[in-house]
């Protein structure tokens, strides 16, 4: 067609073309970048512990589920193969990752891997990579109650801590249980705790405490096991009809050694799963997760995991249960009202 003859574009059709590549200062459209694949990570999960066991076992197996997972994505079209081709698309540009997994599951090297091969293999990584160390052993028996018998006992015993602990913080509230001490005028007031004696000064009975030999405060009608005492049993025979002093109303001292036992239980529990968090190789499901080839390990894998323990949701329960009455033990803690934060464990009831 000659110099002078009109362009026909596509446009003139109405067809468009779209955006045009612009070109390098060669002239020629520059050159496409092809992105690099992204590397998939390869895992098995496999759960821990038995419910037939006493402790939890070392050992774990593969559950065959989670198995077919895994081989499900190598083989996308469920032809109960996998080629060569196939691990390249999973690893991507992965050279060392697409070596290292043929090298383990097609050892035969015959282009392809089957279900059974696979599942043998994988039989084999589990046995050679699979085995618990003590403390994620102590870590899973305090966390997950089907781990052992063991764990089952131990969850059962936490349970009904919890709720012993919580019956007796509601019975402490109510002043019919309350102990009270009459003493005479003047005379120093029984402590008013057993757990902290020496933070509770013995003050003589004042002014402000005094009271007739028939007090118009109801007197506790609590069993008398050793702490509470009806208004005239501390008052002496050769005073009794002269004025007496009412000391202040104290906790029962068996509620005391309640809050003892069972928040030294609760701490004991909660430090055993804290100190131990950092070694423990287990997702949400507490299975344990392994990579199926060697991948980069995060920074600070002992770091994460302990972060990850104390932010929990449940743990925050358990640990906001439990600090009032450290809190308590310390000088500033005195008088400071957190008891009703022990009633916060029986969230834990319905995880148990």
């Amino acid at each position: 067609m000659g110099s002078g003859a009109p362009e026909r574009t596509l446009l003139g059709l109405g067809i468009d073309e779209g955006p045009k590549q612009a070109l390098d200062d060669s002239g020629r459209e520059p050159k496409k970048v092809k992105k690099k694949k992204e590397k998939q990570r390869v895992q098995i999960k496999c759960p821990v512990g038995s419910p037939t066991s006493f402790f939890v076992p070392r050992k774990v197996t593969v559950n065959e589920d989670n198995a077919r997972m895994t081989f499900h994505m190598f083989d996308r079209k469920h032809v109960g193969f996998f080629t060569h081709r196939d691990v390249r698309r999973v690893f991507g540009d992965s050279k060392s990752g697409q070596i290292e997994f043929l090298a383990r599951f097609d050892a035969n090297n015959d282009g392809k891997v089957e279900w059974d091969e696979f599942l043998d293999t994988m039989n084999e990584f589990i046995d050679e990579k699979g085995d618990l160390n003590l403390l994620e052993r102590v870590y899973i028996t305090f966390s997950e109650p089907d781990s052992s018998k063991l764990a089952k006992g131990i969850s059962i015993i936490i349970m009904i801590l919890i709720l012993v602990s919580t019956m007796s913080f509601v019975m402490d509230s109510i002043p019919h249980f309350h102990s009270f001490e009459y003493v005479a005028p003047g005379q120093l007031c029984p402590k008013a705790s057993v757990m902290f004696p020496s933070k509770m000064d013995e003050k003589p009975c004042g002014a402000e405490y005094m009271m007739s030999h028939n007090p118009t405060m109801e007197p506790t009608m609590a069993p008398t096991w050793g702490g509470s005492k009806m208004p005239t049993s501390s008052v002496d025979d050769d005073w009794i009809g002269a004025e007496t002093c009412a000391c202040p109303p104290t906790k029962h001292y068996v509620f005391e050694y309640i809050e003892i036992v069972c928040i030294t239980v609760f701490s004991i529990e909660y430090m055993a799963r804290f100190l131990t968090a950092w070694a423990a190789r287990f997702g949400e499901k507490l299975e344990i997760i392994l990579d199926v080839v060697t991948m980069p390990m995060p920074k600070n894998p002992a770091l994460t995991r302990t972060y990850m323990y104390l932010t929990n949701k449940m743990n925050l329960i358990d640990f906001f249960a439990i600090i009032p009455f450290y809190i308590d033990m310390m000088p500033i803690g005195a008088g400071v009202p957190l008891g009703f934060l022990r009633v916060l464990r029986l969230a834990r009831v319905f995880r148990v």
